[in-house]
């Protein structure tokens, strides 16, 4: 009657101890504070067809550009270690599903056990026959042949949370490869542009100092004709030394961004191949931007943050629900005897096992707990990063959008500023030739043109550039199926 009693209170504290732990804690949820406009500002409400939605062999129509990008991205090295940390995540993934499926390992072993013959072990062997007729040896070999398995019954889907989780930092890595690869595009496009607006201010260099030694001529033949002084001959001289100075500083640039150009296809520096006409259509001349909501589906970088909070997610709750109890069985079965040649004697030699037992934590609490604790924190501020990375998109497409816009408006003055200032050379210098104007004007007229020129080489690249990063702005380069 004692024993009954001890045996039902011990069951009962137990089973109170066992509920007891089975108590989690909550997660928290944040926020979300990054629903996006209808529309971008000043947009057309007939907008709506993306950009991004187009393949980048399609956006690009320069063949030289096209060809460097697509050996970017076969070579880019950079590239292929997304591509290994896809693998990783794979890899992560299905070792998650494997956890949940029962492991079977095969079991070879040989052992030599001797007990004390002071031992309750060892004082029944000496007086017990192993097979007729032989008492059980001191020194007892043990042969073992079997198969070992072990299973944890998900009772509370945690490993199915943890797979999940496996599964949403796949599809995360995925995206990060899609975003390095728009990354990878916009820098050899940026590069590429880059390098043909070096081109053509060499081009307008050129033909500056070739007007400049032109006037200097001018300029000494009328010192020796005494119709100029030597400070009009030594500010030319000035002039054009400066303006021969400035176009090394050109060529320095050039060579630095062809080198740019073959790091990023992966390559040695070399001569890079380009077309020549900077200022006709290089891309398309109207860039849609679409409904501000395509961006959810077009940004690889929101795709990567939306499935980092899906993991950070899954994680959390499977930190949660470590504090509940586990159910783990583990069985063995195979052939054990103490010769070779009776190993496989059968039945005799067949031996087996099962257990299964219900853990769960009752002291250690502390270490489950500050994993739950930073997988809660860690979750909330993946959802945040998620909302950030919607602001930025919306941001990012709203400048360029802005930056393109007003860069068009300042071209089309700028051209108009260079043909002035290209007339008043041409003026400057037939004054100067019969006397009715001085040296300073056609100096003026001469470095002002060469500035006009220069600025509107520099607007033009800006308009390239404008216009690729705001095809990355949208998402655009990633998805050669335009899906």
């Amino acid at each position: 009657m004692k024993r009954s009693i001890v045996l039902y209170l011990s069951a009962f504290c137990i089973s109170g101890l066992l509920l007891s732990s089975c108590k989690t804690p909550a997660i928290t949820s944040g926020e979300n504070t990054a629903n996006l406009p209808n529309t971008f500002p000043a947009q057309s409400s007939s907008d709506t067809i993306s950009a991004a939605s187009m393949s980048w062999k399609s956006y690009y129509k320069d063949p030289q550009l096209i060809a460097l990008i697509e050996k970017g991205l076969q070579n880019n090295l950079d590239l292929k270690q997304f591509t290994q940390r896809m693998k990783t995540a794979e890899a992560e993934w299905l070792r998650a599903s494997g956890a949940m499926r029962p492991t079977v390992q095969p079991m070879l072993t040989t052992s030599l056990r001797r007990f004390g013959l002071y031992t309750m072990d060892g004082a029944g062997n000496i007086v017990t026959d192993i097979v007729p007729g032989k008492i059980v040896p001191i020194d007892l070999p043990d042969y073992w042949v079997a198969f070992q398995s072990s299973w944890e019954a998900d009772l509370w889907g945690k490993l199915k949370n943890r797979k999940k989780a496996a599964i949403a930092q796949f599809f995360a890595s995925r995206e990060g490869k899609n975003l390095f690869t728009t990354i990878l595009i916009s820098e050899i496009a940026s590069a590429y542009f880059t390098l043909q607006s070096l081109d053509e201010t060499i081009q307008i260099i050129d033909n500056t100092i070739q007007l400049q030694e032109q006037a200097f001529e001018v300029i000494k033949i009328q010192k020796q004709a005494a119709a100029a002084t030597e400070l009009a001959v030594k500010q030319f001289e000035a002039q054009l030394l400066n303006t021969k100075a400035l176009r090394w500083e050109i060529v320095t640039q050039q060579i630095e961004t062809e080198n740019l150009i073959c790091q990023l296809i992966g390559g040695f520096p070399e001569k890079v191949l380009r077309g020549s006409q900077f200022f006709l259509p290089q891309m398309e001349k109207t860039v849609n931007v679409g409904i501000p909501s395509l961006l959810l589906e077009k940004r690889p970088d929101i795709r990567q943050a939306s499935f980092q909070v899906a993991a950070a997610k899954m994680n959390a709750e499977a930190a949660r629900k470590a504090f509940l109890p586990s159910f783990q069985i583990n069985a063995m079965i195979g052939f054990q005897a103490f010769r070779p040649d009776l190993l496989f004697r059968m039945p005799e030699s067949i031996a087996y096992g099962l257990i299964g037992g219900l853990t769960a934590p009752l002291v250690n609490k502390a270490a489950i707990k500050a994993q739950f604790e930073q997988a809660n924190a860690y979750q909330l501020e993946v959802l945040y990063q998620y909302q950030y990375q919607v602001i930025k998109a919306y941001t990012e497409v709203y400048n360029e959008m802005v930056r393109l816009k007003n860069l068009d408006q300042a071209f089309e003055l700028k051209k108009r500023e260079v043909e002035t200032s290209l007339a008043a050379v041409d003026i400057s210098r037939d004054l100067f030739r019969t006397a009715r104007a001085g040296y300073i004007e056609i100096l003026y007229a001469q470095q002002g043109a060469l500035q006009t020129q220069l600025q509107l080489v520099d607007n033009r690249r800006k308009q390239l550039l404008a216009k690729v990063h705001l095809y990355r702005a949208l998402g655009g380069g990633w998805d050669e199926t335009g899906n």
